[in-house]
């Protein structure tokens, strides 16, 4: 079955259980079997761009890094761009040895912080 012709939008309950099983195998240090999971998912459920960003992890942590660039090119291209995305551009590019464009991203990871720092927790 060709990749175009998945037409409905999964459910979100599934999406929310593979992510999951992906996440847990991330965890458990299985980044390949992540992998698969997130690449199902960024077919099925396309409009995630959480999904991407999981796959560009877990392609990091398998030693895939010209893969997890690829990852965070399509997220640029979706507009998708926080923190979290330039510090994990930044280590693959520190890891591909790019050392002036990771230093660029880090630069642009700790802007981000800065301009939209995270919510302070409430004390009970």
């Amino acid at each position: 079955m060709p990749v175009n012709a998945v037409t409905q939008q999964m459910p979100a309950r599934q999406s929310q259980a593979l992510a999951l099983l992906g996440y847990f195998y991330l965890k458990q240090g299985f980044p390949q079997r992540a992998m698969t999971v997130f690449s199902a998912l960024e077919i099925l459920d396309p409009p995630q761009p959480l999904h991407v960003c999981a796959l560009a992890l877990a392609c990091r942590r398998a030693g895939r890094l010209e893969q997890a660039l690829a990852c965070l090119d399509r997220l640029a291209l979706r507009g998708a761009i926080r923190a979290p995305y330039h510090l994990l551009r930044a280590q693959v590019l520190q890891g591909l040895s790019r050392s002036d464009e990771a230093a660029q991203s880090m630069l642009a990871y700790r802007q981000a912080i800065e301009s939209h720092p995270a919510p302070k927790e409430r004390r009970a």
